[in-house]
């Protein structure tokens, strides 16, 4: 989950661990509120590295959940 500490935007995205490929998630084209830095999947599990609110420009904070008792909204 991606929350912009200046205006509260916030915006998650899943990433199905089914496959090698975590297509979309080395690049910011996954996101729409925020752009991202995040590592490329390569086989393993992408991971957002920061973030950027395009609303309002300010850096967001980033929380990671795994598995299935992940929280609404993620």
């Amino acid at each position: 989950m991606l929350t912009c500490k200046k205006c509260g935007q916030k915006e998650s995205h899943a990433a199905n661990n089914k496959s090698k490929s975590f297509p979309n998630w080395g690049d910011s084209s996954a996101f729409e509120a925020f752009a991202i830095v995040a590592t490329p999947g390569s086989g393993r599990e992408p991971t957002v590295t920061s973030a950027t609110c395009n609303l309002c420009g300010a850096r967001a904070s980033i929380a990671t959940q795994y598995g299935f008792d992940r929280p609404e909204g993620f």
